[in-house]
């Protein structure tokens, strides 16, 4: 083999190297999906989901029903828990605003003809920007708990008084250009529903 063959060779079989080390480390990151199990199972009773937001922001009322639309579908989807429908909440709240609002969280439950209450009380759906339409940050957050109606008491969960805090939003680093703010909004709101729902049935992250 002559000098300039030789060379060739050995150069291929570098880059072979390269290849096969940067392929077992695109390997390496592709790890297999983790498993998040459920924080509580649900017993298999009529449930409505009631979203509210005790700071009363007319944005937040109307995230409320989009949290609660989404959750409800990955409920429907995972679970066997029998439900509501969300929208069910909204005409008990629209028809009787004053006598809504004096109600306990079970019984709103009583007067919707279901048994438990997954409670979810939104502090915050916000999303930030930069001049020119990208939507660089956002944010839900939120405390859920699961109500007994016929016994008025918290079933879950009993290490937090006030609810399960829960959060979801846009990530810094996955900003998006020419995103409406109103429509960014919404997607956490979505978001933020399955983040809820998952609260309640086992599922694999990274899948």
């Amino acid at each position: 083999m002559n000098r300039i063959a030789k060379n060739a060779f050995q150069c291929s079989l570098r880059a072979l190297a390269a290849t096969l080390v940067a392929g077992c480390g695109a390997i390496a990151l592709l790890e297999p999906p983790t498993k998040s199990v459920a924080r509580f199972i649900l017993p298999e009773k009529l449930t409505v989901i009631v979203v509210e937001n005790y700071s009363m922001r007319a944005d937040l009322a109307v995230r409320a029903d989009e949290v609660a639309s989404a959750a409800e579908a990955r409920l429907e989807a995972n679970t066997k828990v029998p439900l509501v429908h969300w929208s069910k909440v909204y005409d008990l709240k629209s028809n009787s605003p004053t006598a809504y609002s004096a109600m306990t969280v079970a019984q709103i439950g009583k007067a919707l003809g279901a048994e438990q209450v997954i409670y979810v009380n939104i502090g915050s759906n916000s999303v930030s920007g930069l001049p020119g339409g990208m939507v660089t940050n956002g944010s839900f957050t939120a405390l859920v708990k699961v109500v007994d109606v016929g016994t008025s008491k918290t079933v879950w969960p009993s290490e937090h008084a006030d609810g399960f805090p829960v959060e979801a939003g846009l990530a810094p680093d996955r900003a998006q250009k020419d995103v409406d703010a109103a429509a960014a909004s919404s997607k956490i709101s979505q978001q933020g529903g399955a983040a809820v729902a998952q609260l309640f049935y086992t599922f694999r992250t990274g899948s």
